[in-house]
């Protein structure tokens, strides 16, 4: 706050302003803190006054991603709604497939499920082998990869809990 003076009767006398904001300066520097695209952010905006979608996710309306060199089938289960925090995902790998290359860091947590099979996690520099029914978390900005080194589909529910703008 700035004293500015305030014209009177009386002669002049000082009183509080507060400062212009400008809603592009709000804008700018959200994007900046949050590394977020003016297209991003405006996705983010709109979506947040849309109402909810239903969140019920047909097995047969399913977004669906095949890869042939990783042997790797993904199918979206999400998000429930334009808002939703969550991207769940179930993940099928084949023998011998994998999730990728190398590993790979997402800026976001995850908690996995196998549901079928066995599969190794890396995770960082450790290998973990999980099979039916294990569970694993995986810290934001932790490197991993999956890979199927059994004779049967593996199959592994992703949820991914992204924060909030």
């Amino acid at each position: 706050m700035s004293i500015v003076p305030k014209k009177s009767s009386r002669g002049p006398k000082p009183s509080l302003v507060k400062p212009e904001v400008h809603v592009g300066d709000i804008v700018r520097h959200l994007r900046r803190t949050h590394h977020l695209s003016v297209r991003t952010l405006a996705n983010k905006f709109f979506r947040a006054v849309d109402p909810p979608l239903p969140a019920i996710i047909r097995s047969n309306a399913r977004s669906v991603v095949q890869s042939e060199w990783s042997r790797a089938k993904i199918e979206a289960l999400g998000p429930f709604n334009q808002d939703s925090q969550l991207e769940p995902m179930v993940v099928t790998i084949q023998p011998g497939g994998k999730s990728g290359h190398k590993p790979y860091v997402r800026r976001a947590e995850q908690l996995a499920v196998v549901l079928r099979g066995t599969v190794e996690l890396t995770l960082e520099e450790e290998m973990h082998d999980l099979k039916q029914g294990d569970a694993a978390g995986i810290p934001a900005n932790s490197r991993h990869c999956w890979r199927n080194k059994s004779k049967r589909p593996a199959q592994i529910l992703i949820v991914t809990a992204h924060r909030a703008l």
